[in-house]
């Protein structure tokens, strides 16, 4: 890959990493991304915890 070319990479893993998120959002049920959003915000350490 060239360096030139690393801007468009990013926008391409941003757009990959965005689509995940929504998916796993309605996967889960919610509504609004705002809901899911919320709903992460509170729960992101014990996410973390379960994960190691």
């Amino acid at each position: 890959m060239q360096n030139w070319d690393a801007p468009r990479q990013v926008a391409s893993n941003w757009s990959i990493l965005t689509t995940i998120g929504l998916n796993l959002f309605r996967g889960l049920g919610f509504l609004s991304i705002t809901e899911g959003q919320m709903w992460l915000a509170e729960r992101w350490e014990k996410l973390i915890v379960l994960s190691t």
